[in-house]
C-alpha cells in the first residue's frame, strides 16, 4: 500500500512492511554484515514490520528538542524483535542487538543534496556511484533510470523481435514501474543515517550508510531507504529497501505483545 499524503519525513509514525517486489535483494547487504546462513535464510523468508513512533520530548525535558525516531522491527519466523531509538541531533550513540550486533551511530534530518551547512554531505568513505546512489541520481549498480530502460529495450530486441513488434508503442517495465530519485517534498528534508560496527570479530567493522524519503512506483508513492554498506577498502553493497504502509500504530497492544514474547524469550525489550 502506497504512504498517504500525511506520512512524510517529518512525522513518519505508522506501521510498515517491506516490499520484496520493489526492493533490491538484500541477502548480499546481509553477507558483508557477517550474518550467518541460517539467519540469512530466516530472515529472506520472514515478514519483517516496522512499527515508527516519531515526536519530540517536551522543552522542559529536552530544551533542544530534537527529533526521536523510534523503531521497534519484528518478524516472523521466530527472528528476535529489535529495537532502534534514533535522535536527530547527529550524536554518535552506542546500540547492540541479537542481529547485528555492537555498533555506534548518529542520525540527522537534512535538507537537499546541494551541499551547504544543512545539506547533504557523504559521512563514509564512499566512491561517486555510493554519493550518486544515496542522492537518488542511479540504482545501487550505478545506472540511471534512462539508461535501465535502454538496455532492457535493446535485450528484448535481440531476444524476440516479434514480441517487440506486437508490444509496439507500449512502456518498458522499468521505465513504467519506478521513477528513480527522491520526491523533492518537505523542502527536500530527508534523514541520513551512519552506523560502524565495533564488533572484535571477522563479522566485524562495517559501516552502513542510509538516506531515508519518498519515491514514486507505478505512479505511487513509497517510503524508501536507500543503503550503501562497505567492509574494508573494496568491499561495498547497495540496496533500495521499499515498504508498504499498513496504518497506524496501536502502541499500547504492540507494548503489551512485546512484554508477553520478552517474558518468553527471556529478552528486554527497551522502550
Amino acid at each position: 500500500m502506497a504512504a498517504p499524503p500525511k506520512v512524510t519525513i517529518d512525522d513518519l509514525s505508522g506501521k510498515f512492511v517491506m516490499n520484496r517486489n520493489l526492493s533490491d535483494p538484500i541477502d548480499p547487504i546481509l553477507t558483508l554484515q557477517g550474518l550467518s546462513w541460517f539467519l540469512r535464510k530466516a530472515i529472506s523468508f520472514a515478514t519483517v514490520t516496522l512499527s515508527v513512533h516519531q515526536y519530540r520530548k517536551p522543552a522542559s525535558e529536552e530544551p533542544k528538542q530534537p527529533i526521536h525516531i523510534d523503531i521497534t522491527q519484528r518478524a516472523t519466523g521466530g527472528i528476535s524483535t529489535t529495537q532502534e531509538n534514533r535522535v536527530l541531533d547527529w550524536s554518535e550513540r552506542d546500540h547492540e542487538d541479537r542481529i547485528f550486533g555492537k555498533v555506534k551511530g548518529k542520525s540527522r534530518m537534512f535538507e537537499g543534496f546541494g551541499g551547504g551547512e544543512n545539506g547533504f554531505k557523504m559521512e563514509g568513505k564512499g566512491g561517486e556511484v555510493d554519493e550518486r546512489f544515496l542522492k537518488g541520481d542511479v540504482d545501487k549498480d550505478g545506472k540511471t533510470e534512462s539508461e535501465k530502460a535502454a538496455g532492457t529495450e535493446a535485450e528484448g530486441a535481440e531476444g524476440d523481435k516479434t514480441t517487440q513488434q506486437e508490444g509496439e508503442g507500449t512502456t518498458s517495465t522499468a521505465t513504467a514501474a519506478t521513477t528513480s530519485g527522491w520526491l523533492d517534498e518537505n523542502s527536500a528534508r530527508h534523514v541520513q543515517s551512519w552506523v560502524v560496527n565495533v564488533d572484535e570479530t571477522a563479522a566485524g567493522g562495517w559501516t552502513a550508510e542510509q538516506v531515508w524519503g519518498f519515491e514514486m512506483f507505478d505512479q505511487k508513492r513509497y517510503y524508501t531507504r536507500r543503503v550503501v554498506v562497505r567492509k574494508g577498502e573494496d568491499k561495498v553493497e547497495r540496496a533500495r529497501l521499499v515498504y508498504d504502509y499498513k496504518g497506524e500504530v496501536d502502541m499500547e497492544a504492540e507494548k503489551a505483545e512485546d512484554g508477553k514474547k520478552a517474558a518468553a524469550e527471556e529478552l528486554e525489550v527497551e522502550y
